[in-house]
Parts: structure tokens; sequence; C-alpha cells
């Protein structure tokens, strides 16, 4: 995605009027799914993608509200395609780097982490949203001046990420490159797995 027109990000008060717009709109929806509610579902997986949009543009601007982070949390488990789970997790990226809401932030991170693969058990979901799941957390956490790195700090995170490179590093090798999207999917995860160790490095380094 370019980079947004200087005057669009600046207009906040239009971002957020769109935001809440979609919000809005998905109440009317309802979130009831299920047989014979796949229309309902297919909504909220269009909604998804423009949630996303709309956070990237307006990143660090959107005030996370409790219960629209956790219906995003839902939706992503509750989704069987992995590219609407890869719009879940970006949206909850943007979400967690507004800078006064820590407490979401740590609700968030805390999903992000579940997503991650260790030693002990595989991830939860599909290679291409746990991919997501670890380019996440780096972009939440590359700035540890921001209030909510505090998270970070006291959740170990730096530990339980540690802890996941290898396993991530396994499922990006078991990436099947002759299936559609398999070269560019593998070429999109060596690219995490090495980010992902750069940024162990550097929060090792920063010794807070």
């Amino acid at each position: 995605m370019a980079s947004p027109d200087p005057s669009i990000y600046s207009d906040v008060n239009g971002g957020l009027t769109v935001w809440n717009g979609i919000w809005s709109a998905l109440s009317l929806v309802g979130t009831q799914t299920g047989l014979g509610q796949e229309r309902r579902q297919e909504m909220w997986e269009i909604a998804v993608g423009v949630l996303w949009g709309i956070g990237r543009v307006w990143k660090g601007n959107l005030t996370p509200d409790g219960e629209q982070v956790n219906m995003v949390i839902q939706m992503c488990n509750a989704a069987s395609n992995p590219r609407v789970q890869v719009k879940c997790i970006g949206t909850l990226e943007c979400l967690a780097q507004s800078p006064s809401a820590v407490e979401a932030n740590q609700v968030i991170s805390s999903y992000l982490l579940s997503l991650l693969p260790n030693a002990k058990a595989p991830s939860a979901v599909g290679t291409e949203p746990m991919i997501q799941a670890a380019s996440a957390l780096i972009d939440i956490y590359s700035d540890e001046t921001l209030p909510y790195d505090v998270n970070f700090r006291q959740g170990s995170y730096l530990e339980k990420i540690a802890a996941s490179l290898q396993p991530i590093k396994n499922s990006v090798k078991s990436i099947d490159r002759r299936k559609e999207g398999g070269r560019e999917l593998r070429r999109r995860g060596d690219e995490v797995w090495e980010n992902l160790g750069d940024f162990i490095q550097y929060r090792r380094e920063l010794r807070l």
C-alpha cells in the first residue's frame, strides 16, 4: 500500500467519521454466523478489509474500543479463510499502535502472541496469518519509547517471541512454492523471519 496523501492523513476527524460509520453499519448487520448467515459473514469479511485500510492510513489516531477489538478477534478465530484472518490481524495491529491505549494494546498483543508457534505447539492458525501476526508484533513494538511498550517489558514478550523464532522458520520452510501464491508467501515468510531475528537482537541490546 502506498503512503497516504499527507492531506488525507491529517484529516483525522474524517478518518474517525469513516471508521465509526463502518462500525455503525456492522452493528445493523449483526454478528450471527453459521448456516444461512453466509451473506452476513461476507459483509463482515469485506468490512474488515476496509477497516484495515482505514487503520493503515490513520494509524495511531484511532482509539481502540474494547468491544470492537474483541469482535475483530472473534472474527479472526471464526474465519476459515486465511486471507480474512490476515485482514483481521492487520486491523488489530493498527489499533494496537494507539499511544494512549495501553490496555487495548495488551489485549491485542496477547492475542497475537497466542498465534505464534513454539517448541511445544504449532500455531493455532495457518502459515499466512501466523506470518502476519509475527510481522505485526515487530511493527507494534519497534519503538520502545511509546507508553504501551510497558506491556512488552512486563509481559516478557521478548522471551515468548524468541521461543517462536525457530518454529516460525520451520513453518516458513514447509511452504510449498509450487502451489498458487506459494512462492510469494515463502518470500514474505523469509523476510518476516529475518526481520524477527533482527528485532529480537535489537530488543535484547536495549536491556530494558
